[in-house]
């Protein structure tokens, strides 16, 4: 059977939900292509008439959930015959859409082993109402359990994602090496997808070094390569013989650097001496907020500032940078616990600030927060994200609370680089002006220079840097 993939962009970060799909469905024998779904929608469209796929497949994140029922409606219209499914968050969450919404399935949780049964039947013409995972309008299927033994799936389909975008040129690239974390923020669907499977005799899963390393090799010896970006929610947490042995084969059988996450809680001494030794360049981690009470009573993460301070100071007595990430907006907070942030990074040794707008996604134990409160009134049908991250959508703050925190938003990673004087002038006067494209502009150089220096040491011509700052200059609009 012939499968067609259709994504928002694959612009920068690899879609590995889909390259999983594609690796699995080209196992078992099927033809699959991937279509990047633009404003008005004809390349897809014309893709389809000259691929003549039988199943059109959609992965959705919520908040791009309207523009792919949308374009389906439109497939619908002129390919009535197409079967379509859609997986991803955004289902798997709201299960309901199926009822109302232009798509002939829908694919709840982990997909790759219903996908293959969807096809199997599809070919067959079969009857896919005992298929684990599938609901229709017809009927609704329960979730099987999770994939215990990660190595038993393929090598995600990179190929398919690198001949169909720039994404093969860009020298440093997306790996997974687990699934699921043990932790519970509010902010995130991993609590919500970790009760969907409250019974389940392994929620967190990993795969084994060697298929890590198999994976790496991989596109080492067939795309540019220079670092290696872990992207689990959760790297790892303590010293264990899986980072033991990771961290010794992977210097000697890949020698590139790499970045990975890890909790601020989870740095130990013993554990960064690892992580060093194996090419650790930078970590990422979210402190989220300097207000403590506001960390353990919003956020869910109860550890204090000093352990963050004295946690991070390990990572830079061994050299390894500090990526963090602040989020501007969350309830109770005031303009003063923001600057506190900007202040933390600062104490922290911090080389690369970013800040994030509080999205409360619905579903999230947050988003059920800000409603209880009123500061938030959810309409899923309207729900957009390419808005939310601009500006707080909640009710508790003031239009000159939430104009401050959009410049705080551009201007905090420039200015815990800035000197002294310069820094004092942004936070006690710039970040109190009107928003501007000017404060814009100076966040996302900064994010573009502060990310290639100081977190992936990745080399970059000019050509790549001017096209870098065509896009911040000239966005793209979205379908």
């Amino acid at each position: 059977m012939k499968v067609l993939f259709v994504t928002q962009n694959l612009g920068f970060i690899e879609p590995l939900g889909v390259a999983y799909l594609s690796a699995m469905a080209k196992k078992e024998g099927h033809n699959v292509d991937i279509s990047v779904l633009n404003k008005d929608g004809k390349d897809t469209l014309k893709k389809i008439e000259n691929y003549n796929p039988g199943i059109v497949a959609y992965s959705c994140m919520t908040g791009q959930q309207n523009k792919f029922f949308n374009f389906n409606k439109i497939v619908k219209k002129f390919y009535p015959n197409v079967f379509t499914i859609m997986g991803g968050p955004h289902v798997t969450y709201f299960q309901k859409c199926i009822q109302d919404k232009p798509i002939d399935a829908i694919c709840i949780g982990e997909g790759e082993l219903a996908f293959i049964e969807v096809l199997e039947i599809l070919e067959s013409d079969g009857d896919l109402s005992k298929v684990q995972n599938i609901h229709t309008k017809n009927f609704q299927n329960p979730m099987r359990d999770l994939i215990y033994d990660l190595d038993e799936l393929p090598l995600p389909d990179r190929d398919l994602l690198f001949s169909n975008s720039e994404l093969g040129e860009f020298p440093f690239k997306i790996f997974m090496t687990s699934r699921g974390c043990p932790y519970k923020c509010s902010y995130c669907f991993e609590p919500v997808f970790h009760e969907m499977h409250k019974n389940t005799r392994k929620y967190f899963r990993k795969h084994s070094v060697d298929r890590v390393i198999e994976e790496v090799k991989y596109v080492q010896e067939r795309y540019p390569l220079e670092v290696v970006n872990f992207k689990d929610d959760l790297f790892v947490s303590v010293v264990n013989p899986w980072i033991e042995e990771f961290c010794d084969r992977f210097p000697r059988e890949i020698s590139l650097p790499f970045v990975c996450l890890l909790r601020p809680d989870s740095i130990t001494d013993e554990l960064v001496k690892l992580l060093k030794e194996g090419g650790c360049h930078a970590v990422v981690l979210s402190i989220d907020s300097a207000n403590e009470k506001i960390r353990k009573e919003i956020v869910r993460k109860k550890f204090a500032n000093e352990q963050i301070i004295e946690n991070l100071s390990i990572l830079n007595r061994y050299g390894i940078n500090i990526f963090n990430n602040m989020i501007i907006g969350l309830p109770g907070a005031t303009i003063q616990d923001e600057l506190d942030g900007i202040y933390m990074n600062l104490k922290c040794g911090v080389k690369f600030a970013s800040s994030t707008i509080l999205v409360p996604y619905p579903k999230t134990p947050i988003a059920d927060y800000c409603e209880e409160k009123g500061y938030f009134k959810l309409d899923i049908d309207s729900f957009d994200d390419t808005t939310l991250f601009d500006k707080s959508s909640l009710s508790c703050f003031t239009e000159k609370e939430k104009d401050i925190q959009k410049n705080i938003l551009n201007l905090a990673n420039f200015a815990i680089s800035s000197p002294f004087w310069l820094r004092t002038i942004i936070l006690k006067h710039l970040i109190y002006w009107k928003p501007n494209w000017v404060f814009v502009l100076i966040g996302r150089l900064t994010y573009i220079y502060k990310l290639k220096k100081h977190i992936y040491p990745i080399r970059t011509t000019w050509k790549q840097i001017s096209l870098n700052i065509l896009k911040i200059l000239f966005p793209v609009e979205k379908y």
